[in-house]
């Protein structure tokens, strides 16, 4: 069972100070300005207070001064302080600590064309030109992107459209690399 992600951002500040500290250090006051989540928002002053109540439950840390939670703002100087167990804290904090994400390219592209819809359905209003849902462009009755999209509109139904198969004369628009050729266009 995973922990929530408040615990689990509040024991990595804990634990950065904790390295940023002598190992003689038992006591420790935080500012509260300093627990954020992973996208860098403050975590709100009661998930704090909670954590906290958790982690002395726990018997990881005793809360010894927690007047600052008490006040709906937030200020400068406001602070916790609490004694740790250390040993225990690297315990708790080794079985609880957030997984790193995943950043591989790779992976990352892979699920992107995964999500790729599987037929893309092609409609014409007034001057817009809308691709599932999205407006590509606003074509004049002259010019590339209205040769290109003729182009497709005389295509056969279920007939794939590769770039190659485009004619030299016909500019093809730059959403056409996100595009994948064995994609179906439907017309309205």
């Amino acid at each position: 069972m995973s922990v929530p992600n408040v615990i689990q951002d509040v024991i990595a500040v804990i634990n950065q100070k904790l390295e940023l500290s002598p190992k003689s250090d038992n006591v420790f006051s935080i500012s509260l300005w300093d627990f954020q989540d992973n996208k860098g928002d403050t975590i709100p002053k009661d998930d704090l207070l909670k954590v906290f109540r958790k982690l002395e439950e726990d018997k990881i840390i005793n809360l010894l001064f927690t007047e600052h939670f008490s006040y709906l703002w937030r200020k400068a100087e406001d602070k916790v302080e609490f004694e740790i167990n250390r040993d225990e804290f690297e315990r708790y904090y080794s079985k609880n600590k957030g997984q790193l994400p995943i950043t591989n390219q790779d992976d990352t592209t892979s699920s992107l064309r995964e999500n790729y819809p599987t037929e893309f359905k092609l409609k014409v209003v007034d001057r817009e030109v809308w691709v599932n849902n999205y407006l590509i462009a606003k074509p004049h009755a002259v010019g590339n992107n209205y040769d290109f999209l003729e182009y497709v509109r005389k295509q056969p139904f279920n007939q794939p459209i590769t770039k190659d198969s485009l004619t030299i004369d016909c500019q093809v628009p730059d959403f056409w690399d996100t595009v994948s050729a064995s994609r179906n266009f439907l017309l309205n």
